[in-house]
């Protein structure tokens, strides 16, 4: 095998990031640069922290596609197309009318009018580059990575499933998580699976990843995935709304409504989204390319 071929294997491109990822890890734990003075509870320090993080899980993934000798940007699927604003659209709308119709149900079934916030500027700016960040480089490793890792070897929905376990079993650590929290997310992660995998450009569920978590936080005052926010433009705390339609400490991703969303979209996305050739030729082409390298490998080997 040649060292591009070792290098775009689907096996050997999971094994790279993460022994790359762990010597950045353990070169940055006893690096003698002092770090912990950048992190703290001011604005910059979280956004400085959040794009550190992202440098260093995003870095790997980087230089295993430039060893490939693979366009980084096409390959991840980050690149703008025509259908890029139609997606921002899309993904917008699958999040604000679910999310209003849930607002309504709040206030029909709460025991006093809803209390209207008025969150700074600064906090909703803060929010919006925290949860960009987020959503950016969980999708770049769970849908564009792994997926296109395993989409080597293995077929659309195989891949989509490996991706969407591994997603949810990650959030199994987040504070007050549980078999309904989890079934959520890794709904979550079949549907921004379908998105990447229909259109092979990321911006969608890139998209849909930032209006669910900032849509929840700003509309339906809930927490996101169990970390606390302050940006909600409506109080329902003294509504005495049940458990089962607010989530508790963990949010709206702890909800039978929530589950019901994900399962409408997944449905929508699946039977009616169409992967347009122009986007996909780059992709397909490598991934039709390493098939014949590694096929006729295997034929030498035999004789």
């Amino acid at each position: 095998m040649t060292f591009q071929s070792v290098m775009c294997h689907w096996f050997y491109r999971i094994a790279i990031y993460f022994a790359v990822l762990f010597l950045l890890v353990l070169g940055i734990t006893y690096s003698p640069i002092e770090l912990s003075s950048l992190y703290g509870k001011s604005d910059f320090a979280q956004v400085f922290s959040y794009l550190f993080n992202f440098v260093i899980f995003i870095s790997p993934i980087f230089l295993i596609e430039f060893l490939c000798k693979h366009s980084v940007i096409k390959f991840l699927g980050l690149n703008f197309t025509a259908r890029t604003p139609i997606h921002f659209l899309k993904s917008l709308l699958f999040v604000v009318i679910p999310f209003a119709v849930i607002a309504i149900v709040y206030y029909s079934l709460g025991k006093s009018d809803i209390i209207v916030n008025e969150p700074s500027v600064k906090s909703i700016i803060l929010a919006i580059l925290i949860l960009m960040i987020i959503a950016i480089q969980e999708e770049i490793f769970f849908r564009s990575f792994l997926i296109n890792s395993l989409h080597f070897k293995f077929n659309e929905k195989i891949s989509i499933l490996i991706s969407a376990v591994t997603f949810s079993l990650l959030h199994l650590g987040n504070a007050s998580s549980s078999m309904l929290s989890t079934t959520n997310t890794f709904l979550a992660g079949i549907l921004l699976g379908l998105m990447y995998l229909r259109t092979m450009n990321l911006w969608y569920p890139i998209f849909f990843h930032f209006f669910w978590n900032f849509g929840q936080a700003l509309l339906l005052n809930s927490n996101i995935s169990g970390v606390a926010s302050n940006i909600s433009l409506f109080n329902y705390e003294k509504m005495d709304l049940p458990k089962f339609l607010t989530g508790g400490f963990y949010g709206f991703e702890n909800t039978i409504a929530s589950i019901l969303i994900l399962l409408v979209l997944i449905f929508a996305v699946s039977k009616y989204e169409t992967l347009k050739s122009k986007n996909s030729s780059y992709y397909f082409g490598i991934k039709n390319k390493l098939i014949k390298a590694t096929n006729k490998n295997e034929t030498q080997a035999k004789k």
